[in-house]
């Protein structure tokens, strides 16, 4: 058997709800490409909770790619993540700084900001679904998943009849 490493690293579900198809990840790149960097608000479901060691343990991590998921479209994005803000409470906190937010969420609080400085679509999902594997649902109130962790994600469709916003998932890579 090949000898394995896997790396932590989480994934966050979004939508166009509030925008135009393709709008939130193109109003994130512009602020990229305007400010070098931008903030990327998690909204997460009113029952799910902040795995905030977790977060904070990906973010020091030296590997910190983290992944998109766009329920609507069912397309995955690989992102550069460069830091992470979690409010001090469950009542949130607005953007800690509007020029690197979109417009249309600056006035939301949320409890965690992600600071992103590269968003690029996954164009090979089944390579990649191939390498992850759950890790655990720390955002999730119950064990409703339970009998997933350690196993593959098989795909979008796997992970969009999942009621989760954020999946703890690991990379798994061959070592050489």
């Amino acid at each position: 058997m090949t000898p394995t490493k896997a790396v932590d690293t989480v994934m966050f579900l979004f939508r166009d709800l509030i925008t135009q198809p393709g709008d939130t990840i193109r109003l994130h790149r512009d602020k990229i490409e305007e400010r070098g960097t931008c903030l990327w608000g998690w909204w997460k479901k009113l029952m799910e909770d902040v795995p905030v060691d977790l977060l904070l343990d990906v973010a020091r991590n030296g590997d910190n790619d983290i992944f998109l998921f766009d329920s609507g479209v069912h397309e995955v994005y690989r992102a550069r993540l460069d830091g992470i803000l979690v409010a001090p409470s469950s009542d949130g906190m607005y953007s800690p700084d509007i020029t690197l937010t979109p417009e249309y969420y600056v006035h939301l609080r949320l409890v965690t900001w992600l600071r992103l400085s590269q968003i690029e679509r996954v164009r090979e999902r089944a390579q990649l679904f191939r390498t992850l594997r759950f890790a655990s649902f720390p955002s999730w109130p119950t064990n409703t998943y339970e009998e997933v962790i350690g196993q593959e994600v098989l795909g979008t469709d796997q992970l969009d009849e999942m009621k989760v916003t954020m999946w703890h998932l690991q990379v798994v890579t061959e070592l050489e």
